[in-house]
């Protein structure tokens, strides 16, 4: 994986996990649960090690209260704040 890529994979797991626990103070199996997706699947997307669909990342967004644009948003800010 390039280290673009990896970046980028990791600052969206970060604004998954901020606004999953610190915002919404939901576990992971919570959000897997609202949002029909793996709770470990959860766990690789938080930890920047999966890729998301298109589908998937409107299903995560959803579940966060999220339009899909506002919590790629969020991923690009942390992205940004790392450079």
């Amino acid at each position: 994986m390039d280290a673009e890529k990896a970046a980028l994979q990791r600052a969206f797991g970060d604004a998954v996990r901020e606004r999953r626990n610190d915002e919404l103070e939901l576990t992971q199996e919570q959000l897997a649960n609202s949002s029909g997706l793996n709770q470990n699947w959860i766990s690789h997307v938080e930890n920047g090690r999966n890729a998301l669909n298109l589908w998937n990342l409107h299903r995560l967004a959803s579940a966060l209260g999220l339009s899909t644009p506002e919590l790629l948003a969020r991923a690009e800010r942390h992205r940004a704040s790392r450079t």
